[in-house]
């Protein structure tokens, strides 16, 4: 059976004000922060102190040694909300300089020491608050123990009353309660608070995670730290103690949170010389024609030439993997994807909001992966400056300039989380919703013989047939089966947006046709029911790559 390490932590006082990088609030807690306040707890509980450096010379803290080993961990832990920030007048840390004036002890000397004792310097605080305070809301820590990781019962004792030595995880003032066993992975699925996991691509937000060398590291660095005043006859000199820098960084994402990725915004400016801003285009007839003009750029040799990209990277673009010279059938993959999105604006009309004309178009790359954000870059500096030209066919749709652009308005609308979000372009449902041809017994004749009991479970069957494949095509882009499952959802012919043509008059593509289309309104929510935010872009169904299925922020009230 498999077993997983568990290490759970208690807030006292629910709340935490540890910091990641710059300075910014850390919620979950970092599995390296976690480990230091191991050995802190250690050091206290057997008496390192200043010889913390014989433990290196036994077997006292092999569990330390084996735990940064370990994989970074799963973490379980409570919602909790950024508090607003506040300023305190702190003693400045001047200590080390009113030593010689302690010293001497001259009347002078001490009103240096007073001198000192009154300096303030300015703290920010911001901390996260537990929203889950008065119930059972620890954070929990898990690592899945492999054969390869040794027998965990050398070490689990020791961690046991470490952990159980625990005082502080965080600030000083962040007072935490901890203990340390094993689970199994029914016990696992039990544990309460959200997941975070830790995932291989540059998506959600990073942790810092221990590895092999931390803890000598950090003995290292509380050595430098005991010994940071040196003192040669009468002089006496500071040395600053350097900064632990022997840790990783594990980006996590919970499966209730959608991934923030990577864009690359253009906005479409008129080729000729004209007084208007932008070029507009007809999100009903239009919105493929430019999504097909950017792909065209991009489809280029001359372009994958000057991108460096092989053979291979082509599938990122087509989503498929043969290429001109190969005779192969369609070889659909399931890599990285570039996703083109013209953009709708959203105009302020009165109290609400009206669609408007494509004047914009987003490229993101769908489930990407760790090379993803640097080939878009590369695909942004290039585009920069290029000319959408249509068809010769097409007479209707005129050239545009792409410029690239990094901050707008309508953008963050596609863009910023929000917790329910509306199609600004159908839904292509991914698969029939009548294959059983059910339709057909709704209409005369057929329809009279049926009593209406019998029409409520034909129309009941065909909303499930709906709902299930919306579901399935929020899976298909990348959402977790968790969000997808507790998604509540609606669907219409017509728009959820003022402006909105009806499902049916958009322009597909041909091979999208035989599929119904609708517009569809998603509130996120998680398994108990609770609205959860969802980073943008939203794009589902069919034909998402090109821009069909979009969806933006919306508001009930101001829609």
């Amino acid at each position: 059976m498999k077993q997983f390490l568990c290490i759970q932590v208690r807030f006292l006082r629910s709340s935490c004000h540890g910091r990641g990088d710059g300075g910014v609030p850390e919620w979950p807690p970092s599995p390296l922060r976690l480990f230091q306040a191991l050995v802190a707890a250690a050091s206290s509980r057997w008496g390192w102190g200043k010889q913390i450096d014989s433990a290196a010379d036994d077997s006292a803290a092999d569990f330390l040694r084996w735990l940064e080993r370990l994989p970074a961990p799963e973490i379980f832990a409570p919602p909790a909300r950024r508090t607003a920030p506040f300023r305190l007048y702190v003693p400045n840390n001047t200590a080390d300089l009113a030593v010689p004036s302690w010293k001497k002890g001259s009347q002078s000397d001490l009103k240096d020491v007073e001198k000192y004792q009154k300096m303030r310097t300015e703290k920010d605080v911001r901390s996260h608050q537990i929203e889950n305070e008065g119930e059972d809301a620890p954070v929990s820590f898990v690592w899945p123990i492999e054969k390869l990781d040794g027998d965990p019962s050398l070490h689990i004792g020791r961690l046991k009353d470490a952990a159980a030595s625990l005082t502080h995880l965080g600030w000083g003032i962040d007072m935490a309660a901890a203990d340390a066993r094993l689970l199994s992975a029914e016990e696992v699925e039990k544990l309460p608070g959200e997941s975070y996991q830790p995932v291989d691509e540059e998506t959600g937000f990073q942790l810092r995670v221990p590895i092999p060398g931390t803890f000598e590291a950090l003995k290292k660095r509380h050595h430098k730290f005991l010994n940071r005043i040196e003192i040669e006859g009468k002089k006496q000199t500071f040395q600053p103690v350097p900064d632990l820098t022997t840790f990783c960084k594990r980006y996590y994402l919970s499966p209730n949170k959608s991934r923030k990725p990577r864009v690359a915004a253009f906005a479409l400016l008129p080729e000729q010389n004209t007084s208007a801003r932008f070029q507009a285009f007809d999100p009903v007839e239009q919105g493929t024609a430019v999504a097909a003009m950017v792909r065209h750029l991009v489809s280029k040799p001359e372009f994958h030439k000057q991108l460096g990209w092989q053979s291979k990277d082509l599938a990122m673009l087509h989503g498929h993997g043969e290429t001109e010279n190969d005779d192969r059938s369609h070889q659909p993959v399931s890599g990285p994807r570039l996703a083109i999105l013209p953009l709708p604006s959203l105009e302020g009309r009165g109290q609400g909001r009206v669609l408007g004309s494509i004047r914009r178009v987003l490229l993101t790359i769908m489930r990407g992966d760790e090379k993803s954000p640097a080939k878009l870059d590369e695909v942004q500096r290039l585009l920069s400056g290029r000319i959408l030209r249509p068809n010769s066919n097409d007479r209707r749709t005129l050239s545009a300039i792409l410029s690239p652009i990094y901050e707008d308005k309508v953008v963050r609308e596609y863009l910023r989380p929000a917790k329910s979000w509306a199609s600004v372009t159908p839904i292509v449902l991914p698969g029939f919703d009548d294959p059983g041809g059910l339709r057909r017994k709704l209409r005369p004749p057929q329809v009279e013989n049926l009593s209406a009991k019998e029409k409520k479970e034909i129309l009941g069957k065909l909303e499930k047939r709906i709902e299930d494949l919306l579901r399935k095509a929020i899976r298909h882009a990348g959402y977790s089966t968790e969000m997808a499952e507790n998604a509540k959802l609606y669907w219409r012919g017509t728009g959820f947006w003022p402006g909105t043509a009806l499902a049916g008059k958009s322009f597909v593509p041909p091979y999208l046709r035989p599929f119904r289309r609708l517009h569809v309104r998603i509130d996120w929510r998680d398994s108990k029911g609770k609205l959860i935010e969802v980073n943008g872009p939203v794009c589902l169904g069919g034909g998402r790559f090109l821009g069909m299925g979009l969806f933006a922020r919306y508001n009930v009230a101001t829609a």
